[in-house]
């Protein structure tokens, strides 16, 4: 019986192995970066990422079963691979030059840049009631792949031939071939494992998007130069020539598209000001890309502050999320506050604010947040540089499972719209009795939400005290709220001082204790009565995230007299 032999392959099969690491790592980086942007103008729900995962792996697949035909039949597989690799990285650099030139355009990823929530429901409005539609379905559709299929899928569908081309350079023996093919797929594994971490914690914050892209690009010049050195020897042989030309043009061209991509930060000055019309900061990060727009003629004194491609504030600040922080200090009278996502910094600015207030911990999820705020906004740098605030990257739920025994007067939550991807996390059941177990006896948690039906109820569910106001926040204890109107004035005369302090005369914040209480809607019990068909949020049910479907309702909801009479009776 004959026994297996190593098998003679056309390129060293550490070389292989070696190339079939950096196609993993080239591969999931570029992947990375197209996540980068496409949550910017997809916005990060539900289905962004794996909408991304779907084409990137179609075109993998697709690219697979067209160019592993091809290997089969080549006279110079290794230069069929060489050939691919260059392509894909040309190609991946000028879909993205494409993608850039679009934003000249009234493309949908650029008319619609100011929505929250991508792809848009399928409903349409006729009078009071809302109908689903297939036509609507489809062209909302058909706006939320385009640019995924823009970016991704050209560059995935030349990629997806590399692996196929290395596993016929290596199968010549036909008793190694599963040995062998393990091996080549397992360091394709571990290349892509590396390159989505480093390219996601260090090239992404370290060099940016745009010589991350470049970066990506060069490397696969690395396959060619392991052709030539491999052929060095036979570069007079006709079939090497004939290698060389289609190499060398190939690999021209890929450069010239590294030398027309933009510098770093460029691409996203440009999205954000063809997307707003605005003046524009930006931050990259590992964590997140972060922008700050200025209104025109503004001198840099109005605008909005973006997470990603998603408003998260306005400023200067205008009282919004100022008069719900009225409400929830005057129902707890806080000592020593948790805040948990710090946005634009104005529910913090404002509980600064209050001379009675001894200590705030702030928890905030992305660590760039903070340093990018502190440097251009004046009222997050006055803010942060107080001693009596404690500023911590980390997650919420997970900062308080890491310290059971801390307590507080008052838990804030401003993190998430009800369909961004995580939201369901931080207003679950389980999220709730979490907060709640954090609470002083008289403590109360603050949570603004978007939506009134399914999370107040899950709150109505978990604390046995629940105010719901009409303007998106609710009040939750486990002891009976009393709202102090006293503690109220002197809170708002305070954050009027130092709204003018920073922002002048002209900026000052008058905040009213009675108009921070009149949007009161009802309590637990309504809540509880009204709510009784819905569902409440778990861990495990996260079903508001995923709202294509879901047919859009918000009831209308009647004040009851007797409760509103009760409300008033704990207005001291």
């Amino acid at each position: 019986e004959q026994t297996p032999s190593a098998g003679i392959v056309p390129w060293g099969y550490r070389t292989i192995l070696l190339s079939s690491f950096l196609v993993g790592f080239i591969g999931l980086g570029f992947e990375m970066l197209w996540i980068r942007i496409l949550l910017i103008v997809n916005k990060n729900t539900a289905y962004a990422f794996p909408s991304i995962l779907f084409v990137f792996l179609l075109g993998l697949a697709l690219g697979g079963y067209i160019w592993g035909r091809q290997a089969d039949t080549s006279s110079d597989p290794v230069a069929l691979f060489c050939k691919i690799e260059l392509a894909g990285a040309a190609v991946a650099a000028f879909t993205f030059l494409v993608f850039g030139l679009s934003l000249q355009s009234n493309v949908p990823w650029i008319e619609n840049f100011f929505e929250t929530q991508n792809p848009l429901i399928p409903f349409i409005r006729i009078k009071q009631e809302f109908f689903f539609s297939k036509r609507v379905l489809l062209a909302n559709l058909g706006d939320y792949f385009l640019p995924i299929l823009i970016m991704v899928l050209p560059a995935s569908l030349i990629q997806g031939g590399g692996l196929p081309v290395l596993d016929r350079l290596s199968i010549n023996n036909p008793h190694l071939s599963g040995r062998r093919v393990g091996d080549i797929h397992l360091a394709n594994i571990i290349g892509s494992v590396a390159g989505s971490l480093l390219i996601s914690f260090l090239l992404l914050p370290t060099i940016g998007s745009e010589w991350t892209l470049k970066l990506l690009i060069l490397s696969t010049f690395l396959f060619p130069a392991f052709y030539f050195l491999d052929n060095a020897g036979q570069s007079q042989k006709p079939s090497a020539r004939r290698s060389y030309y289609p190499l060398t043009l190939i690999g021209l061209t890929a450069l010239l598209g590294v030398f027309l991509l933009p510098d770093r930060g460029e691409f996203y000055q440009r999205l954000y000001a063809s997307g707003t019309n605005q003046e524009v900061v930006i931050s990259e990060s590992g964590d997140s890309l972060l922008a700050l727009t200025y209104e025109p003629a503004s001198a840099r004194e109005r605008g909005v502050f973006w997470i990603g491609g998603e408003v998260n504030s306005f400023f200067p600040p205008k009282g919004v999320y100022e008069n719900r922080a009225l409400a929830c200090a005057g129902a707890s009278r806080p000592k020593r506050v948790l805040i948990i996502g710090f946005g634009g910094g104005y529910s913090t600015l404002f509980y600064k604010s209050i001379p009675e207030v001894d200590e705030i911990v702030v928890v905030e999820l992305l660590g760039d947040i903070a340093p990018f705020l502190s440097e251009n906004v004046d009222s997050a740098r006055i803010t942060l540089t107080d001693p009596r605030i404690t500023y911590r990257v980390d997650d919420g739920r997970r900062y308080l499972n890491a310290f059971p025994n801390e307590m507080f007067d008052l838990i804030s939550i401003d993190p998430l719209r009800e369909h961004t991807a995580g939201h369901n996390n931080l207003y679950s059941e389980e999220a709730l009795k979490i907060y709640g177990s954090h609470l002083t006896p008289h403590g109360v948690l603050c949570a603004w939400m978007a939506n009134f039906h399914n999370i107040p109820y899950t709150a109505a569910r978990v604390f046995p005290y629940v105010d719901q106001f009409e303007n998106e926040f609710v009040v939750a204890g486990n002891q009976p709220m009393v709202y102090h109107t006293d503690y109220m004035d002197q809170a708002a005369l305070s954050y009027a001082s130092l709204t003018e302090e920073i922002y002048g005369p002209a900026g000052r914040v008058s905040l009213a204790t009675s108009s921070a209480l009149k949007f009161f809607l009802r309590d637990q019990d309504q809540i509880l009565q009204d709510e009784a068909h819905k569902k409440s949020l778990r861990d495990m049910d996260p079903w508001l995230e995923y709202y294509l479907f879901a047919k859009p309702l918000k009831e209308e909801i009647h004040r009851n007299p007797d409760v509103i009479a009760n409300f008033e009776k704990r207005v001291r």
